[in-house]
């Protein structure tokens, strides 16, 4: 299912026992829901398993959540084996949840949902909503279920809480994630970030509370939990993480870290088309000069160089999911996805031929000067190059490559890190990270 223009996507209906399964829902546009249609954008019911919500753009809903995985109105739970990945939601002040993660009624039920690498705008954006105002959370997960994944993904501009994952679930891993500007009505005193789950795991997350009387992070079910490496700031000094907290190790509680700021609110940071670029992004790296820079144990989403942390979907220890605990890796078109993002899989990166990367020489690694050396063995052609920065993003593209084993390239990048691609037609495709100096 994909490149519509509609109003709402159903895949499943009240009260029914017909299970939707492996169904991609990709590249549509699903807006302008009036007051006849007041509905979720993309809802995912009555065990419908196996489905794929991939790059979507979602606005001007009516009512409840643009994106919902949910158990319908009669109670029937939905299916298992979910990816939410690469979206772009702009809420309004009649949605409820960006994204909804209700699950089921079963409190051992598996779930295996990945939210991943989203981006969730609860404000209407001027000049393309109709809609006005702000929704009430960028995510929410309630009811039961095991294994969840919140991984790499931005939200901001709700006006209840932003990311409230709350009921007796258990089973959560949440990195990499940005969350800002959020709570913003004083009328409904949430927080930046509810957990209310056991057993959670939460690394690499930066998580900004700007206003004074919320936390950044309340924990209500802290049980065999662990926080690791988080980046919490607020604009007042006092409790970052309330309520009942497990293991913590080297997370940063402080009132500003320099090179990292609130994004002004413009016509263009709200826009969350444009968080891809690395303008944007540089909102939330810290200079080199913060005390807590420390390569990948650096604090936070971000490291040195818009180098972006958390980016790994990890297994649950002793859990009775596929591929070692990961969960069901999704069909190609998500695999793809994951590897442009350059977001790990149960510790290797998707669709790369990790034992090939022998094949493939860089130097100078990091690069100086702009200018990138390459070589592959004569028995390896290169039919194409790409090169994509941390956010997903081609920044490079270059086809008819006429020295097939010493390439040459000057790409006239900024400084950061990448990945170059080469697609071969002996050993397929061959990745590397760069860093530009």
């Amino acid at each position: 299912m994909r490149e519509i223009d509609c109003i709402k996507i159903n895949l499943s209906d009240d009260g029914t026992s017909i299970a939707t399964h492996h169904i991609i829902v990709y590249n549509n546009i699903v807006h302008g829901q009036n007051g006849d249609y007041p509905s979720n954008g993309i809802r995912v019911w009555a065990l419908s398993h196996h489905i794929s919500v991939v790059g979507n753009l979602i606005y001007d809903i009516g009512a409840n959540d643009a994106i919902a995985i949910h158990p319908d109105g009669a109670g029937v739970g939905a299916g298992t084996s979910h990816w939410v990945l690469d979206n772009i939601i702009i809420g309004n002040s009649g949605m409820e949840d960006g994204i909804d993660m209700a699950y089921a009624t079963d409190l051992n039920a598996i779930a295996d949902v990945k939210v991943v690498a989203n981006r969730v705008q609860m404000l209407a954006l001027s000049g393309l909503s109709t809609k006005t105002g702000r929704g009430q959370k960028c995510a929410g997960g309630g009811h039961e279920g095991n294994y969840f994944w919140y991984v790499g993904n931005i939200f901001t501009g709700s006006s209840h809480i932003g990311v409230n994952l709350y009921g007796p679930k258990t089973n959560s891993y949440t990195s990499g994630n940005i969350a800002y500007d959020n709570a913003l009505n004083a009328q409904n005193p949430k927080n930046q970030w509810e957990m209310g789950w056991a057993d959670t795991k939460m690394d690499h997350n930066t998580i900004i509370q700007t206003v004074s009387y919320r936390l950044p992070i309340n924990i209500r079910n802290g049980a065999n939990s662990a926080f690791t490496d988080n980046l919490l700031i607020r604009s007042v000094d006092g409790t970052y993480i309330g309520g009942s907290v497990g293991e913590q190790s080297n997370n940063a509680q402080v009132l500003s870290v320099s090179g990292i700021n609130v994004p002004s609110n413009t016509a263009y940071n709200n826009d969350p088309r444009n968080w891809r670029n690395v303008d944007f992004v540089n909102n939330f790296t810290p200079d080199n000069t913060w005390s807590e820079i420390n390569g990948n144990d650096t604090p936070g989403a971000f490291g040195p160089n818009n180098n972006w942390l958390g980016l790994n979907i990890k297994a649950f220890d002793n859990s009775p999911l596929e591929n070692s605990g990961c969960g069901w890796e999704g069909p190609a078109l998500v695999q793809q996805r994951l590897n442009e993002l350059d977001i790990n899989f149960c510790n290797s990166t998707l669709s790369t031929n990790e034992l090939d990367q022998a094949d493939l020489t860089i130097f100078p690694n990091p690069v100086i000067n702009n200018e990138i050396v390459i070589r592959v063995p004569t028995t390896i052609t290169v039919d194409n190059i790409n090169i994509y920065n941390i956010l997903g993003n081609k920044v490079l593209s270059k086809h008819n490559v006429s020295d097939k084993n010493k390439i040459i390239l000057k790409p006239n990048l900024s400084e950061g890190i990448y990945i170059i691609k080469l697609n071969t037609s002996e050993k397929g495709l061959i990745s590397k990270k760069i860093i530009i100096e």
